[in-house]
């Protein structure tokens, strides 16, 4: 399942870069995932890397939202209670989270996000 997440998260990326330039330049993927050795593990974990934070941030705000955090997830996965709690703790502070199965689901998301932007930063974005 994790090689069916990094494929559809990829597919997102790759579809940001080459049709929507300007918001691929504002969005990133947050390296918590994966087994790493045990040094660079904690060197990861001293440099702030945590558990439950979401895959990707857009940092494009809305008028009603600072942002957009994603978590990619495949088949029957579902949010770990790290992540359970992160997404609690985001949306309390104005973020808005999606979790996606597919990459239609990532770029719908992303597109009723952007809805809540002023016309004209959506027509500069996209």
């Amino acid at each position: 399942m994790r090689n069916l997440e990094h494929q559809i998260q990829s597919s997102f990326f790759e579809y940001l870069k080459w049709k929507h330039p300007k918001i691929y330049k504002c969005t990133f993927a947050i390296p918590n995932g994966g087994k790493r050795n045990l040094i660079t593990a904690v060197n990861l974990k001293r440099e702030g890397v945590k558990a439950g934070v979401f895959d990707v941030f857009v940092a494009i705000p809305t008028p009603t939202s600072h942002g957009l955090w994603l978590e990619f997830k495949a088949g029957k996965n579902k949010l770990t209670p790290h992540q359970t709690e992160f997404k609690a703790i985001v949306e309390a502070n104005g973020y808005q989270t999606v979790t996606v199965y597919a990459l239609e689901e990532a770029i719908e998301a992303l597109r009723f996000y952007l809805c809540g932007t002023s016309f004209s930063m959506v027509s500069i974005l996209l």
